[in-house]
């Protein structure tokens, strides 16, 4: 009687404790929630138009060369990582042994989509319904820059900026090496490129429907930029853009004031000039043609009617002094403001100063205040 009254203990024990496993146990497969998947970076859609020739190889660093070519369209993707410090454009670094792109370290292009005509402006259109944006960002790079260079500088601009809209760049057929050479074979490639950035420019306003439309043009890319805005007051005139900005411009400054923006006038709501008395290569470019550059200030300033001049004179520690627009705070705080705010000169972070015989803006820093 004992013996089967503990036997019948027991069991009654251990099926309590087989139950006790089971409400401990984890849930089967099926009910576990999917854990969300954390990337150590943030992706940039950058829409591309360039009349670069395609070299014929696959990686997107190495698509386009440095030669003539048709009207091509497409979308890149590009990484900034988690890490990323505003201004820079991180890439693999020898001393650090680095001989690959880390999307975890660095900024890279990780897609590149080859679009028809047709089929960019039903992507742009797509991207513009899903973002819920009437902004759009074209940068055009200057002198001695590669297709992948542009399309990264973009991507770290608009992230920098924290740009709310479509981000686009245009390429031109820059060598991407630095040479005397090069130089007179980029100025040739940028006179020979005009009517293919004013396509793209007129479809970009076509698929735009009204959306304002923000250019930032950097060195020579500005002498492709300003002639081909200026052609565009000919053929379509109600084509008008929203922010032109011309940072530190390789151009004629005579040419520019006498005929080009005469012919500019008109086509966007604000036109901004970033100047520099310490752009080293705007000097030598002075020296080279035997005439003041437009991204000059000191005494080289150039002040037009219509044109909000800011000279930029300090912001920029590097050597060259030549790519402050997008490398220091200082001027993307400016730009932010300008271009995402719509916040006029008077009421940024800028000095007036009257004269020269017209009024401009400098630059103010912390140890000026």
């Amino acid at each position: 009687m004992i013996n089967a009254f503990h036997i019948l203990f027991c069991r009654c024990l251990a099926v309590i404790f087989l139950c006790m496993l089971a409400s401990c146990a984890a849930p089967p497969p099926t009910t576990m929630a999917p854990r969300p998947v954390v990337t150590p970076w943030t992706t940039v859609d950058v829409f591309y138009g360039t009349n670069r020739k395609a070299t014929g190889e696959v990686g997107p660093n190495h698509v386009f060369g440095t030669q003539l070519g048709d009207l091509r369209y497409g979308v890149c993707q590009v990484t900034i990582p988690a890490t990323h410090a505003p201004g820079e454009i991180e890439r693999p670094e020898w001393y650090k042994f680095e001989f690959s792109e880390d999307p975890v370290k660095h900024v890279t292009i990780r897609t590149l989509r080859h679009l028809s005509r047709d089929e960019f402006a039903a992507v742009f259109s797509v991207a513009r319904q899903e973002m819920n944006t009437e902004d759009i960002l074209i940068f055009i790079h200057g002198f001695s820059n590669t297709f992948d260079e542009s399309v990264r500088r973009t991507g770290q601009l608009c992230y920098d900026l924290g740009f709310p809209g479509i981000a686009m760049t245009y390429s031109w057929p820059s060598q991407g090496a630095f040479s005397v050479a090069n130089y007179y074979r980029d100025e040739d490639y940028v006179r020979q490129s005009i009517p293919y950035l004013k396509q793209f420019l007129l479809d970009v306003v076509r698929n735009a429907d009204g959306a304002r439309i923000n250019i930032i043009a950097h060195s020579m890319g500005n002498r492709l930029m300003t002639r081909t805005i200026a052609e565009i007051e000919k053929e379509a005139p109600q084509a008008v853009f929203n922010q032109i900005i011309l940072a530190a411009p390789d151009v004629d400054a005579k040419v520019f004031k006498e005929d080009i923006f005469p012919r500019m006038a008109g086509k966007a709501r604000h036109f901004t000039l970033y100047a520099s008395s310490e752009d080293k290569a705007l000097m030598a470019s002075r020296v080279l043609h035997d005439q003041s550059r437009l991204g000059e200030s000191g005494e080289f300033l150039t002040i037009v009617p219509g044109l909000d001049t800011i000279d930029s004179t300090g912001v920029d520690p590097s050597t060259l002094g030549h790519s402050y627009y997008s490398s220091t705070r200082t001027l993307l705080n400016d730009i932010h403001d300008l271009v995402i705010e719509s916040v006029p000169p008077e009421k940024r972070y800028l000095r007036h100063v009257p004269g020269r015989p017209a009024a401009y803006w400098q630059m103010v820093f912390d140890s000026d205040e």
